[in-house]
């Protein structure tokens, strides 16, 4: 899973249909669930990736982080979908079937 800077991130989600997990380092949650969303959105063949909000304070505003993990599902662009906290697998399959269509 790739890390996302803030100044790359608009330049990332723009048009494209992408999973974004925001997290941080320290969070035990995030931890268990990146391996599971990594594997879930290959399986589907969309991009994921990470966005560390200690180093992140205009996304964190942005998208309301209140609690961490928070999955972002956007879709050409536009958050379609968003999901707090660690999911499991089944959740997270029928998620990304429901908003990308797969």
């Amino acid at each position: 899973m790739r890390i996302v800077e803030e100044d790359q991130f608009e330049n990332e989600v723009n048009n494209k249909n992408v999973i974004v997990q925001l997290s941080a380092d320290w969070c035990g949650p995030g931890k268990v669930l990146t391996p599971v969303l990594q594997d879930v959105a290959g399986h589907y063949n969309i991009a994921v990736f990470k966005v560390n909000i200690d180093s992140s304070p205009g996304i964190v505003k942005k998208y309301t982080v209140r609690s961490i993990p928070k999955i972002l599902f956007i879709k050409n662009g536009v958050v379609v979908e968003e999901l707090l906290g660690n999911k499991d697998r089944p959740k997270l399959d029928n998620t990304i079937k429901s908003v990308y269509g797969v």
